[in-house]
This record gives C-alpha cells, structure tokens and sequence, in this order.
C-alpha cells in the first residue's frame, strides 16, 4: 500500500459541453438520468490525480461524491487496506448520503481521472428516482462483495480457531474470545502444573521411516493425548517434535485477582539453561517469578488433574505403535510460578509459559528412563499432592539435573 500524498487534484482540459455530456452518460450512476439534472454537471467537475495523491481523506467532511473515470483507487480505514475501486465507481457516497464524515481515505494509484459531484447538487440528483435507482443498484454490489469478503475472512478464522482448538481447552478458548487477545495474553505470572511427555526412543525409529509414515503414526498418537489432555482440562501449550507440553493453571485468568499483572513491570530474562532442542531459549529469571507480588491460591488443585492426566496418558500410549512398536513415554511433572503470556513480536507471537518450574519439569522427564520410572515429579508438585497420592511415588535423593545443584524428585511406581 502506498503512502498517501495530500496534493491538490488538477482539473482536466477544458472540453466542449456536449462532448462532456457525452462523456458521462455510460456512467452507469448517470444512466437514464434526465438530461436536465445532467446539464448541471460541468467539465469543470473533472480532476485528475497523481499517483498516491489523496482523493478523499478519513474524518473530513463529505464535501463530495467522487465517480471514478479511469484508473484505480485504494480504499484505507485506519491505516488498513480496505478495497480498491475501478473505473465506474463511486466513493464517498455513505458520508454525502448521511451528511456525515468519510469514513476511510480513498488515495490514487497511479494517475486517475474522476468526476467530482460537489454535495449539495449530489442531494440534487438524490431527488430523482433514477439517479437513486441506480445508486441503490450499486450500493447492493458493494454490499454483495463485502458480503462475500466477510465470509471468507469468517470461514479462514473459523480454520484458524480449529487449529487453535488443539491445542487448548474449549473452556480457555470460550476465554479468549470473551476476553480478546490482548487482556488475556498480558503478562503476568501464574502458579501451574507443567507436564512434557516424550516418546521413548523416538529419534532412531524415526530414522527407519519416512514422513508420510512419521506423521500418519505420530498423528493418530497425539490426537490421543489432545483428547487426554483436554480431557484433564489441560491447556496444550506446545509440540516440539514428539515432545507434548501442556499447562494447569490457566483457569485462574477467569477471576480477578488471582493472578499478579506484570503489564507495568520489569521482567528479567535469562537464557534458559535447559534447551530442548539443542538452542537456548529466553525464559524468565527464577529471582523475578520468585518475588511476585501475593496470589490467591487457584481453587482446585491443578497438581491432581496433572497427574491423572499423566498417567492416563502412559497407559493409553501403550495402545499406539510406532514402527511396528508399542510406545513407550516418559513424563515430567513440576509445579511452581511462572510467567504467562504473549511473546515474540508482531510477525511471530506465542501464548506460553516461561521459567525454572518449566525447564525442571523438562528436565524430569529426560530422567524418567535413568531413574526407570514412567513419571518423575518434582518436590514442589509432590507438596501439592494428597497423601493418598503421595504414597504413589518412590523418592529419590540427590539426583543430579544438568546445570542444576542436585534435586530430590520422585517416581511413580505404576
């Protein structure tokens, strides 16, 4: 889209009246008009414009109907691309029919001839029925086209919210757009549970295979844990590889308070010292998600639901195969305070959690096949279990975790 350029249009030669008269009676707005309202048009009317010149400006008062004659006209609102208007046209006829502002800026591409109907005598020409007809007849065509635009942008948003809708939990969903993109992706922190699960294995098998089979059999695995997860009212957050990371925790954004807001706070980073594909990541500072301002605790234990889902997720993997193999997986869990959130930029954005209660649950998962255990919780998240539920789980001491003094963690026993 071109810059506008605020220019003053210059009138076209000056050519005899009846060849003028001529001119304008295949435009299909004038068509049938009496020759009378006609003979009121001048060649003075004509104007040419530049290329990227300013034909009609947003806010301004409509002091004019524009007919297109020859070239093209874009068509912004807000600094958006609207639409562009060809030879025939007409623009600015909502403001001078309402007697209101211009609702958009209409700017030239390349040079353009138009005829300018000052308002007053375009209220004229709407006196009579054949002038209106006509314009009626073109305000159904734009409504048509715009009618048409809306249910592509409809049915793309609609294939965008199913691709989303794997990844999160209808009710987190029903949120967001109740919310907007904005309030529920401001940072703030969170208390959650993190669960990553890895296929054992993973990378060898797939050298056998080739991608048709990868993603035909990796697929039909993680619907299964999508279905799971959801099933937990777990949030999926990511996919790295076979890897499967998801989040409780997320239900706390539907009431006030439950979380601190970090919109008008420092938040230092840190590379993440726990990279799992072998690149750092920026992930909030422990210090900083440490000293968060007081939370209310979330109403339901978010470490349970993890856990049920944890396990319903290896047993149901069992099920799946790949290469001719049932599936095995490791699963970590951890739970702490993290940062929540919309990170990147404008051309890449990603809802997610960052911090150290996310690298260690990681980091567990990776030693789930050293400790011999399907699923490795850490000491927090074991904290947030029941004693019933703790009695599930045998502890180890001293475990060294790479880059990390050595932790205490805990294995389920199956």
């Amino acid at each position: 889209m071109r810059s506008p350029q605020r220019q003053k249009a210059s009138a076209t030669p000056t050519i005899e009246s009846e060849r003028f008269l001529g001119l304008i009676a295949n435009i299909p707005v004038l068509q049938n008009v009496p020759k009378n309202l006609l003979q009121q048009l001048a060649p003075d009317m004509l104007r040419l414009y530049a290329d990227g010149e300013i034909i009609l400006q947003e806010g301004e008062p409509a002091d004019r109907l524009i007919v297109i004659l020859k070239g093209v006209v874009e068509i912004v609102r807000g600094g958006v691309f609207l639409v562009s208007r060809t030879a025939n046209e007409i623009i600015g006829e909502q403001g001078v029919v309402d007697d209101v502002a211009y609702s958009a800026t209409a700017a030239a591409v390349g040079k353009v001839e138009a005829l300018a109907i000052p308002a007053q005598l375009a209220k004229k020409f709407l006196m009579n029925y054949r002038f209106t007809l006509n314009l009626i007849k073109i305000l159904s065509a734009k409504l048509r086209e715009a009618t048409g635009d809306e249910a592509v942008r409809l049915a793309q948003e609609e294939k965008m919210f199913a691709a989303f809708r794997s990844h999160v939990h209808p009710r987190v969903l029903d949120d967001l757009l109740a919310k907007g993109i904005e309030d529920y992706g401001a940072p703030r922190y969170l208390d959650c549970a993190i669960l990553f699960a890895d296929i054992r294995s993973y990378t060898s098998l797939s050298l056998e295979a080739t991608p048709e089979q990868i993603v035909n059999e990796l697929s039909r695995y993680l619907d299964g844990m999508i279905e799971i997860i959801h099933a937990h009212d777990g949030m999926i957050d990511k996919f790295i590889g076979d890897n499967v990371m998801a989040v409780w925790g997320f239900s706390q954004l539907t009431h006030a308070g439950a979380v601190a807001d970090l919109s008008h706070r420092h938040l230092p980073l840190q590379d993440n010292p726990y990279p799992l594909d072998g690149k750092f990541h920026l992930t909030a500072a422990p210090d900083a998600l440490h000293n968060s301002a007081p939370r209310t605790m979330p109403e339901k234990n978010f470490a349970i639901r993890a856990l049920d889902c944890a396990i319903a997720m290896w047993k149901a993997a069992q099920n799946y195969s790949f290469r001719g193999r049932p599936i095995q997986i490791g699963i970590g869990l951890n739970y702490g305070t993290v940062f929540c959130g919309n990170v990147g930029n404008d051309r890449k954005r990603q809802f997610t959690v960052l911090g150290h209660p996310v690298n260690l649950a990681s980091r567990f998962e990776t030693l789930t096949k050293e400790l011999n255990a399907p699923i490795i919780i850490g000491e927090n998240f074991y904290d947030h279990l029941p004693l019933s539920r703790r009695r599930q789980f045998q502890e180890f001491r001293n475990v060294k975790v790479r880059g990390l003094d050595a932790v205490t963690c805990y294995g389920y026993r199956g």
